[in-house]
């Protein structure tokens, strides 16, 4: 019975590669330190939100079943650990999982507002990543 639970995990994160490389560029690419990275694209992202007028300018953005289930596991496999977030091949985020992460639902944070909303429109598919040219302003 374990056995057939791991060959499940290790088939989901195969086919998480799989969809995002064969229907479209992968936008996001989250990377940890145990484990294999899960990249996807606009068409595994359900919904997106940046809210208006925040501090922190986050992002909010739930993903499909296939990827939600291999970015809990991800999540699980790296408690503790500190994982890399890229947009569009940018680092734009670098948490320490604190908790396993459920639903499928992801936030990231501390962006302008002009960043916010370029990354949002990104993830939407309201813009593409060479449309969209570099994402944060690093000229702080």
């Amino acid at each position: 019975m374990v056995r057939h639970i791991v060959v499940f995990f290790a088939l989901i994160g195969l086919i998480t590669q799989v969809r995002a490389q064969g229907t479209e560029p992968a936008v996001v690419e989250i990377v940890a330190p145990i484990g294999d990275k899960l990249s996807f694209g606009v068409d595994d992202i359900l919904s997106v939100g940046v809210p208006d007028r925040t501090r922190s300018n986050q992002i909010k953005f739930q993903v499909d079943g296939i990827t939600e289930k291999a970015f809990t596991k991800l999540s699980f496999d790296n408690l503790g650990n500190q994982i890399v977030i890229r947009i569009c091949g940018e680092q734009v985020s670098n948490p320490v999982i604190r908790d396993p992460l459920f639903g499928g639902e992801m936030a990231v944070s501390g962006f302008t507002e002009d960043e916010a909303k370029k990354i949002g429109d990104v993830l939407s598919g309201r813009s593409t990543c060479l449309q969209a040219g570099p994402l944060l302003n690093l000229d702080v």
